[in-house]
């Protein structure tokens, strides 16, 4: 199962069983963890913004009828979306995500790091005039700050 990134907080479960604190903080029990609790991204699923444009689809009679005519005259939404009017209540809704909707829109995870530099690759760099002292003198701060660090 691979990661998925959503553009708003994704709608949980009707099932989950969360809190939120005074400070708007959502929480879920957990016994592995220190504290007893572990803090929950996400919305509630009728507060998500994905549940809303579920139904406020639901409620287009434009859309309605093209599902009755499996999506003639609205054919892209349709192969997005689907019917959703086979989709019932929260429950439905959550059928729904779970099978059509946290694929239509989620985003996969972009790494922009597409590797390391080792110390002899800083090095090198240097010696052919690529890198100037700016590149290197954020690492060696660092290391220094962390060779420091060790010693106590």
């Amino acid at each position: 199962m691979s990661v998925k990134y959503f553009p708003k907080p994704q709608p949980l479960s009707p099932n989950t069983r969360t809190w939120v604190d005074s400070e708007g903080v959502r929480w879920e029990k957990d016994a592995r963890v220190r504290g007893g609790k572990r803090r929950v991204k996400g919305a509630w699923c009728t507060d998500s913004i994905y549940y809303l444009w579920f139904e406020y689809l639901k409620r287009s009679s434009k859309y309605k009828s093209a599902c009755a005519n499996n999506g003639k005259g609205m054919q892209k939404l349709y192969k997005d979306f689907g019917d959703v009017y086979a989709y019932e209540g929260v429950e439905g809704f959550w059928k729904w995500w779970t099978d059509i909707g946290q694929y239509l829109f989620s985003s996969k995870p972009i790494s922009n790091v597409s590797g390391f530099f080792t110390l002899d690759d800083v090095a090198e760099y240097g010696a052919e005039g690529r890198c100037t002292n700016n590149c290197v003198t954020g690492y060696l701060n660092e290391r220094r700050n962390h060779d420091q660090s060790q010693r106590y």
